[in-house]
C-alpha cells in the first residue's frame, strides 16, 4: 500500500512488549492514552478507512464507536484462525497472567467508561458496553463489511456477528507477498525430503509448563520417531531468541532456522509438524502431510484437529499408516492467497 498513508494504533506497552524497531510517527502506541487523546488522533487524520484485525476487546469497541461518530468507514479483516478457544481468549490468559490481564481489562474498561461519560446516548452507550464485553453479543456492533478468508471463516463468524453473504468478502489466507511470489511458486520444484517442526513460544507465553530443556527433549524424540522421513529443522517463532536456541541444540542433528513468512522452507518438506500455529496453513496449500500434536503439559486449541491428522504424542502416532490426508483447501484457504490482493481489496474500501 505505498500510495496510501497508514497509521497503526497498537497497544504493546499495555501487553508487556517492546518495539525495538522503529517504524516512523505513524506506529502509535496508545496503551497510555485516554479516550480523548485517542479521539482526538482519529479526528486529526480522519482515515478513509479503518481496518480492525479483532473484536474481542473494548478497545476496538472504543475506536469502532468514534468512527460510527464520525461516519468513518470502518471494516473487519480477519487475522489468525477463527477457533472454539477465540471467545474464550480473556478468560485461557487470565489463568496464566493474571496480573497482567486483569491490568489490561482495567484500561479497557476505563476507556469504556470514559467513552460513556462523554457521549451524548450514555445509557445506550453503557448498555452496548454490557452486553459486548458480558455477553459477547458483538453483532451489536457491526462492521460495514468482513474481509474473512473463506468459507470456513464465514461459517465460523457468521452466528457471532449475524452476517449474510453480501457482507462479506472472502479475500484468502496470504500465503504469498504477491501476484508475482506465488507464479513463482506453482514453477517451483518441491522436494519432498524432511521434517519442519513449526515452533511457538509456549514456554516464553507462560501457557506450558516444561522447562527448556525438557522442550529440547520433546523435539529429540520427534526426531528420533520420524528419522526415515530425514532430517528435523525447527522453525522457530519469530518472538523466540534464535541464538540461544541454536546454542541449546548444537550438540543434536536438529536444524534451527527463523524465517517467517518463507513458504519455501514448507515447499521442500515432506511432513510438518505442530500444534496451532496459522503458519502450518503454508503445509496445507503446499499439500503436506501435516501432524498435529499436543505440547507437552498442555492441549491444543482444537482448531486444526480437524484439518490434519491429530495424535496426543508422537508415540501414538503410527507411521506406517501416515498417508495424506483428503482436504477442502479452498474451503479453509480460500483462493489468491496473498498479500498484494488484500491490500488491494482494502484500497477498493478506502475509495
Amino acid at each position: 500500500m505505498e500510495d496510501m498513508e497508514v497509521y497503526v494504533f497498537h497497544i504493546a506497552q499495555l501487553h508487556g512488549m517492546c518495539v525495538k524497531k522503529n517504524y516512523g510517527d505513524n506506529f502509535i502506541d496508545i496503551s497510555n492514552f485516554s479516550y480523548k487523546e485517542i479521539k482526538k488522533h482519529i479526528e486529526d487524520i480522519v482515515p478513509d478507512l479503518t481496518v480492525f484485525m479483532s473484536f474481542r476487546s473494548l478497545f476496538e469497541l472504543v475506536i469502532q464507536q468514534i468512527c460510527k461518530e464520525h461516519n468513518l468507514k470502518h471494516v473487519y479483516l480477519e487475522h489468525g484462525m477463527f477457533s472454539n478457544d477465540t471467545l474464550r481468549f480473556r478468560s485461557n490468559k487470565l489463568k496464566k497472567e493474571r496480573k497482567v490481564v486483569i491490568r489490561r481489562q482495567l484500561k479497557f474498561i476505563l476507556l469504556s467508561f470514559q467513552r460513556i461519560m462523554f457521549s451524548s446516548r450514555p445509557l445506550l452507550e453503557f448498555i452496548l458496553f454490557k452486553n459486548v464485553y458480558f455477553r459477547n453479543k458483538f453483532y451489536l456492533c457491526k462492521h460495514d463489511h468482513y474481509l474473512v478468508y473463506s468459507e470456513r471463516s464465514f461459517d465460523c463468524l457468521k452466528n457471532i456477528f449475524k452476517l449474510s453473504l453480501k457482507e462479506v468478502e472472502y479475500v484468502g489466507y496470504p500465503i504469498f507477498n504477491d501476484y508475482r511470489q506465488k507464479k513463482e511458486c506453482d514453477e517451483l520444484e518441491k522436494n519432498k525430503d524432511g521434517i519442519l517442526y513449526v515452533h511457538q513460544p509456549l514456554i516464553s507465553d507462560g501457557l506450558a509448563s516444561i522447562s527448556y530443556d525438557e522442550e529440547k527433549q520433546f523435539l529429540l524424540h520427534i526426531s528420533e520417531k520420524l528419522k526415515t522421513y530425514g532430517k528435523l529443522t525447527v522453525l522457530l517463532h519469530p518472538r523466540s531468541n534464535v541464538n540461544e536456541y541454536k546454542r541449546r541444540f548444537a550438540d543434536t542433528d536438529i536444524e534451527i532456522i527463523q524465517s517467517p513468512n518463507n513458504y519455501k522452507i514448507f515447499a521442500n518438506k515432506a511432513i510438518v509438524i505442530g500444534h496451532y500455529s496459522t503458519a502450518l496453513l503454508y503445509g496445507l496449500y503446499f499439500d503436506k502431510r501435516t501432524i498435529i500434536l499436543n505440547y507437552p503439559s498442555m492441549h491444543n486449541d482444537s482448531v486444526f484437529n480437524n484439518i490434519f491428522q491429530y495424535v496426543e504424542d508422537i508415540d501414538k502416532l503410527n507411521i506406517d499408516i501416515l498417508t495424506d490426508k483428503s482436504i477442502d483447501k479452498e474451503y479453509i484457504l480460500g483462493t489468491n492467497n496473498t498479500f498484494e490482493h488484500i491490500s488491494e481489496r482494502l484500497k477498493y474500501y478506502a475509495n
